[in-house]
C-alpha cells in the first residue's frame, strides 16, 4: 500500500517537473524582437513651461510661513502682501465647580450621594461631611443639597 502511495507521489512530481519545463520555452524571448538598447540616450528631458505665478511655485510644504517672510525679498524674491490673521487664541472656559454629583447609591438600604470634590470621588450619607462639604438632604431621583465650607447652601444635579 505504502508502495503504491510512493509511486503516485514519484509520478506527480515527475508530471510537474515536465510541465514546468514546457512551459519556460514559451515565456523565453523571441529572436523575432529587436534588440533592446542598453547605451542610454542623453538627450536631455525636457519639461513644459511653468508660469512663474503658479500656486505651484508659491507653496513649499517645508516652510513655515514665518520663515517666508523672514527671508530677504520674500520666498520667491518677490514681495507679497501677507494675509491678516489673528493669532489663536483659546477661550476662556470656566473653571469646574470644585464639587458635583456623580450619581447616588444605594449602600445598607441607604441612598448615598457619590460626590466628586476637586477630582475625587467621596461617598457620603445625609449628614456625612466630606473635604468641609456636609450632605444636608438627598432626593432620591434628581439632587442633594449640600452646606459647603463657606456656609453656603446650595443644590447639586447629577452630571449629564
Amino acid at each position: 500500500m505504502r508502495r503504491r502511495v510512493l509511486l503516485g507521489l514519484a509520478g506527480g512530481a515527475v508530471l510537474s517537473a515536465v510541465a514546468l519545463t514546457r512551459g519556460a520555452g514559451r515565456n523565453a524571448p523571441s529572436a523575432s524582437l529587436p534588440a533592446v538598447n542598453p547605451v542610454p540616450n542623453n538627450t536631455p528631458l525636457t519639461l513644459p513651461a511653468v508660469a512663474a505665478e503658479s500656486p505651484l511655485l508659491q507653496r513649499n510644504p517645508f516652510r513655515y510661513v514665518d520663515e517666508r517672510r523672514s527671508l530677504p525679498g520674500g520666498a520667491l524674491g518677490g514681495t507679497r502682501a501677507s494675509p491678516l490673521v489673528s493669532p489663536l487664541t483659546s477661550p476662556q472656559l470656566p473653571s469646574p465647580a470644585p464639587v458635583s454629583l456623580v450619581g447616588l447609591v444605594r449602600q445598607a438600604g441607604e441612598v448615598r450621594a457619590a460626590l466628586s470634590i476637586e477630582g475625587q470621588v467621596e461617598i457620603a450619607a445625609v449628614g456625612d461631611e466630606v473635604s468641609g462639604y456636609r450632605v444636608l438632604s438627598i432626593d432620591d431621583e434628581s439632587s442633594v443639597r449640600l452646606r459647603g465650607p463657606d456656609g453656603v447652601e446650595r443644590t447639586i444635579a447629577p452630571l449629564p
